[in-house]
């Protein structure tokens, strides 16, 4: 369970829904797709110290059938959605209803790679996100550009940019930097915003492209402080070894900026524009730090 706290002024002033919000828990099934479902939740009153705030209880989800399940599931199996983080939802009246990100295999395992070192080295992560967005045309391309920036800012993701690509209908967005898992989480829930925009506008969302890739800048304490570029490299060489290399542009590079200034972060490129976040950020850290993933 997460608590999410709340300030009085929004259910003052809409006495019309005054003890009532919407919470969407969104999950990645064992396909790899993001679903959701929506529950309606009370407010939860402190009289003494603290503030109001809704308590966001685990819930759950059925295998209906096969297109649901992952390997090794079987159909009827009971799923529990364990919330893991909260995000404002920008598709209801501002404050009323939240994205309710919950707990999957990826992130569960990624979290385990992080506990030991993470606190110590505070990694930050930016991610490079690619797709394609078809059957817009003209202006509805544009407003729906315009939207999935500002629908990402009001759900207080930290998108730090979005653009056109070089193909038609390609376009990227950054997530980041981010602490830790956070990229991890902001990034599916980019990703679930943008669906359910195209979704509105008539449109069809593909991060998949043989022809891209996801990149992760990455960055620990140590190589954000002077002098940083040797822990970069011995980072590289880490990670170098387990890398896939090839023509497509998928490796490591340090940024021109970052030699400049002997400290910052590495960019690693990886050809999977649409994998887990949450996979890809811990094989970079537990691969440069060596951290162990059980």
């Amino acid at each position: 369970m997460i608590h999410i706290p709340l300030t009085v002024s929004f259910y003052k002033n809409h006495s019309r829904i005054y003890n009532s919000y919407i919470l969407e828990y969104v999950w990645i099934d064992g396909r790899g797709n993001l679903r959701s479902k929506y529950r309606t939740a009370k407010i939860i009153f402190v009289n003494e110290g603290g503030g109001d705030y809704i308590a966001v209880e685990n819930w759950h989800y059925f295998y209906k059938d096969g297109h649901e399940i992952g390997v090794g599931d079987e159909v009827g199996d009971e799923v529990a959605l364990v919330p893991v983080a909260h995000f404002l939802n920008p598709f209801f009246d501002p404050g009323r209803a939240f994205i309710v990100l919950c707990d999957t295999h990826f992130r569960r395992d990624a979290a385990k790679v992080f506990e030991s070192s993470a606190e110590k080295l505070d990694p930050w992560f930016r991610i490079e996100q690619h797709c394609f967005v078809t059957q817009l045309c003209g202006g509805r391309t544009i407003a729906f550009r315009k939207l999935a920036y500002e629908y990402c800012l009001q759900a207080g993701l930290k998108i730090s940019g979005i653009n056109a690509e070089v193909a038609p209908s390609q376009w990227e967005f950054r997530i980041g930097p981010c602490p830790g898992l956070g990229a991890g989480d902001e990034l599916w829930v980019a990703r679930y915003i943008l669906h359910k925009l195209a979704e509105e506008f008539g449109g069809c969302i593909s991060f998949k492209s043989a022809s891209d890739t996801l990149n992760t800048t990455f960055s620990t304490e140590e190589t954000r402080n002077k002098n940083g570029l040797k822990r970069i490299y011995n980072y590289i060489d880490r990670l170098w070894k387990k890398h896939a290399h090839d023509d497509a542009g998928t490796g490591i590079r340090v940024p021109k900026s970052v030699l400049k200034a002997g400290c910052g972060h590495l960019e690693d490129r990886r050809a999977v524009s649409d994998a887990d976040p949450h996979q890809v950020i811990a094989a970079i850290f537990s691969g440069a730090v060596r951290v162990s993933i059980h």
